[in-house]
């Protein structure tokens, strides 16, 4: 039986393409936080991304959003209203905070997350090689 190691990661790899330039500088700022804490392994990686690539778009997102376009309403002939709806851009803007936040619960970047989080032990994992 051959066994692997999987360890944390000393030197964050570059951003991945499918960040912009603000999902760019949240890669550096959270995976060198993570390192620093010996928190970041190779399978990680994916999730880090997913993390940097929603908080961007809640930062697109908040500028297209402001109070006059929350709420659509839809006045009838006499000025009633007959119906309000949020906007999409709204509705969005929460879908993305709420992964963004389970995403900063998941690593550790939550005041009540970081005091549950552990460092990855050094583990080795057996793996069968069948001889051919």
């Amino acid at each position: 039986m051959k066994t692997i190691k999987l360890n944390p990661i000393k030197d964050l790899p570059e951003a991945p393409d499918t960040l912009g330039t603000k999902g760019k500088a949240l890669w550096l700022k959270y995976g060198e936080a993570l390192i620093r804490s010996g928190l970041l392994c190779d399978e990680y990686l994916n999730g880090l991304s997913d993390l940097c690539w929603w908080e961007e778009k809640v930062w697109e997102l908040k500028k297209l959003t402001n109070v006059d376009n929350i709420i659509h309403v839809k006045k009838d002939s006499k000025g009633n209203v007959s119906y309000s709806q949020r906007s999409a851009y709204f509705l969005a803007l929460n879908t993305a905070q709420e992964k963004v936040m389970n995403l900063r619960d998941a690593y550790g970047f939550t005041p009540f997350s970081k005091q549950k989080l552990q460092k990855p032990e050094v583990k080795e994992e057996n793996i069968k090689v069948k001889n051919f």
